[in-house]
């Protein structure tokens, strides 16, 4: 991921760190297993997704399971399901209260799940939650080299959203990796996971360095990237050597939450930040078109 820093001055001036996205390759995404939730195995009664844990093996009656398979899913275009996460705090203390999927088999809350190659430095994807009794929902990975834990970050968010919005979290600076292992949680409260309310959580299309848009990876033909004024407090004018058709800038903040998205359809394109805090930001340029 090619990225520029601007640093802020004591005028409260941002702070940027800025990519340039374009589609047409498939990057790191595929390194996750089963990474937008399209493949299930039956096991008795229940649905389990194929490469993730989920504590649906440890309900010994009934038919109300933490994860399932759900066809409310997002992009519309990108495969069939979903899953869905939801508490049950009938069932405290027992396991099946919680919303919880993790890569990997049961030991993979704590190790190493899934082998991850080049250098990846964020992740992205898709999420609707409906919080109850001020549930927070919780993503968070951890990258590995030989079993030493290495780098990662968490997204949280406590907020409702019945429409599908984006997250991207950026990982502290590393120097190599060699595997990761991700956890999704729809209660993740005081620092642990404890449910409030039966809150839903649904998680879709997750991906290494780029949201999945369309039916590909947002990715890698990086081309020249320049913005300015250098720094600013109002907008900043990103160039863009010939833009394709329905270009999009999407800004994140620290915390992974996606704080501005704006279409822009000409290689000059004006970006208002006057509303947003004073920070460090990761902004991602899409085109649907590639630039060769």
């Amino acid at each position: 991921m090619k990225t520029v820093t601007l640093y802020r001055n004591a005028q409260n001036i941002w702070f940027l760190i800025l990519t340039y996205f374009l589609l047409g390759a498939t990057i790191a995404t595929a390194q996750i297993p089963n990474s937008g939730f399209e493949n299930w195995v039956s096991a008795g009664n229940h649905l389990n997704p194929v490469g993730w844990w989920t504590a649906n093996d440890s309900i010994t009656s009934g038919n109300q399971f933490p994860a399932t398979r759900s066809t409310d899913h997002y992009p519309e275009a990108i495969g069939n399901y979903s899953i869905r996460l939801e508490n049950n705090i009938a069932l405290l203390p027992h396991v099946t209260a919680f919303g919880i999927t993790w890569s990997g088999d049961y030991s993979g809350n704590n190790y190493p799940a899934f082998v991850v190659s080049g250098h990846p430095t964020s992740l992205c994807g898709y999420y609707r939650f409906q919080p109850l009794n001020n549930d927070t929902m919780e993503i968070h990975i951890r990258m590995y080299k030989n079993g030493v834990d290495i780098a990662g970050g968490s997204y949280k968010s406590s907020e409702t959203s019945n429409d599908w919005s984006s997250f991207c979290i950026p990982f502290n600076t590393y120097l190599e990796v060699d595997s990761a292992r991700i956890m999704i949680l729809s209660c993740y409260n005081n620092d642990a996971p404890l449910p409030y309310g039966n809150s839903v959580l649904y998680m879709d299309n997750l991906s290494l360095d780029g949201l999945i848009v369309d039916g590909m990876d947002a990715v890698a033909n990086r081309q020249p990237l320049e913005f300015y004024p250098n720094p600013s407090a109002s907008q900043i004018t990103i160039s863009l050597p010939q833009v394709g058709k329905d270009a999009k800038v999407s800004m994140f903040n620290l915390q992974g939450k996606c704080v501005l998205q704006q279409a822009v359809f000409d290689s000059n394109s004006s970006i208002d930040i006057r509303h947003l805090k004073a920070g460090i930001y990761f902004v991602q340029v899409q085109s649907e078109h590639c630039l060769r």
